[in-house]
């Protein structure tokens, strides 16, 4: 996933990479992350890259990825406990707001604001 990222990033931002990239998920970011700086761009001072999911490889890169962290086992237990309710007849909510938290990194600069 990240080397394909890497391809949509330098095809779509062949007139200008924009200040901030929100990406889906870490891997996409990883490969954002890779592109921007293979076109000697600075992360984050040239353009800020941050993911999603809290995967351990954004805190080996550099800079360390800002991202947040979703909690996918909890969350996957919630999930599981909420199909054995449904297949068991019992109710269940069905809408249910699980924990997140962000992972501080250094591909956002968090000195300046982006509006």
């Amino acid at each position: 996933m990240p080397e394909a990222a890497k391809k949509v990033a330098l095809n779509s931002f062949t007139s200008g990479w924009p200040d901030l990239v929100v990406c889906a998920t870490d891997n996409i970011a990883f490969g954002v992350l890779t592109a921007a700086q293979e076109q000697g761009l600075k992360v984050p001072q040239d353009v800020a890259i941050t993911g999603f999911g809290g995967y351990p490889i954004g805190q080996l890169l550099h800079p360390r990825l800002m991202t947040v962290d979703l909690h996918f086992f909890e969350t996957g237990c919630q999930a599981g406990d909420m199909m054995v309710n449904i297949l068991q007849h019992k109710q269940t909510e069905k809408r249910i707001v699980m924990p997140y938290s962000i992972v501080t990194g250094e591909s956002v600069d968090k000195t300046s604001q982006i509006d």
